[in-house]
């Protein structure tokens, strides 16, 4: 249908749709997840509701940007039984915004949003600069998500200052891949002969990551260490640990590895195996080990995070440091 229907007609024609999927009873909608992503492209946002669907039910708000014509609209709903045979079921309204962009104003999707519930609002899309849509979030939206490798790294700095401007609730696609190797990091020095080595670390070199992922890295590691951020070439990163100078490299690769090196040349690694579905700890020649592999779906993030309604405050910290080292 063309343009954007009212929202009692929607209502009437997702109840509808849903009597047929699930006939007996369905469960109610626990929250609204609206989503943008580019008319054309693949987005990761339907492998992440393939994964939720079943698991919790919700109001699915999906917004296509760039779609060629006139702004149009689809209805539909996915249920499947649960243990109780009760529905589980995705309510679902596809907006395909044209070239008049009406789907993308808020007065024209906001009404189709279910009140009293949770509202999260995926930005899934590549982006300059943090949406304006985004700063108006606020008015509407419980949590954002994002993912900080689809933007320019100066995003990095804009999102710092947006979440304490406006007090937004925030996640970072790019930091939950992360937060496994900062885990096997914490665990690599964990030893007590290890941990003085940290403050002896003289160079580090990430293999396959993303560079936003890289400066979070180095936030994390210089907000825990009380680093200072020296300077920024094209190929790495000095900051000052003590009155030594640490540089920070990244690399390029398939799969992903973490090295450390101290001023006594003494070693420490982290490398994945995405085929043997291992990672390999290893402290130069003491010790080496294997433990499983931290590899995470886009859907096991985001049924994480509707789970939950608050900002990871580690990101936060390192965000902040990033922004006072004057690093975005």
């Amino acid at each position: 249908m063309n343009l954007i229907p009212n929202a009692s007609f929607v209502e009437k024609e997702l109840n509808k749709i849903q009597r047929e999927q699930a006939p007996n009873d369905s469960r109610n909608s626990l929250f609204n997840i609206v989503i943008f992503s580019k008319h054309g492209t693949i987005s990761r946002s339907e492998e992440a509701l393939s994964s939720l669907l079943g698991k919790r039910p919700a109001r699915i708000i999906h917004i296509y940007l760039g779609t060629p014509g006139k702004t149009r609209t689809e209805i539909s709903a996915h249920c499947i039984e649960d243990f109780e045979h009760r529905g589980v079921c995705f309510q679902e309204v596809s907006i395909y915004s044209g070239t008049d962009k009406t789907g993308e104003d808020p007065g024209a999707w906001t009404p189709l949003l279910i009140r009293d519930i949770p509202t999260f609002l995926w930005w899934d899309d590549g982006f300059k600069h943090f949406p304006e849509l985004l700063t108006q979030s606020e008015n509407f939206a419980d949590k954002l998500i994002i993912d900080s490798q689809m933007a320019d790294l100066a995003l990095l700095g804009e999102i710092s200052g947006k979440i304490e401007e406006y007090n937004l609730c925030l996640t970072d696609i790019s930091w939950q891949y992360l937060i496994p190797f900062i885990r096997l990091t914490a665990r690599l020095f964990n030893p007590e002969d290890d941990l003085d080595n940290l403050y002896h670390i003289k160079s580090i070199n990430l293999q396959g990551f993303s560079q936003s992922q890289v400066y979070l890295f180095l936030g994390w590691m210089g907000s825990k260490l009380n680093w200072t951020f020296l300077q920024n070439n094209e190929n790495d990163i000095q900051v000052e640990v003590g009155n030594k100078k640490l540089i920070l490299t990244w690399t390029k690769g398939s799969n992903k590895q973490i090295d450390f090196c101290t001023t006594t040349e003494y070693t420490y690694s982290i490398i994945s195996d995405d085929k043997k579905e291992l990672v390999n700890l290893i402290r130069g020649n003491k010790s080496s080990y294997q433990v499983s592999n931290p590899s995470i779906s886009i859907g096991s993030i985001i049924l994480q995070e509707v789970d939950k309604m608050y900002s990871d405050r580690i990101y936060n910290e390192s965000l902040e440091w990033l922004k006072l080292n004057n690093n975005i």
